[in-house]
């Protein structure tokens, strides 16, 4: 079973460079590198609502 699904998005230029620079700076993968900031933004939000 797959727990993944693809998700399309429009960004800025910028960010886009900024994300590639940074994935590549932390050897991963764009996709990774998101998922990564994405896990530590609801990290932090799941934190605040248990506070």
């Amino acid at each position: 079973m797959n727990d993944r699904t693809a998700f399309s998005i429009r960004i800025p230029d910028d960010l886009k460079e900024w994300l590639q620079d940074r994935a590549k700076e932390d050897d991963r993968s764009v996709n990774s590198y998101i998922v990564q900031l994405l896990r530590a933004a609801k990290a932090m939000q799941d934190t605040r609502k248990a506070a």
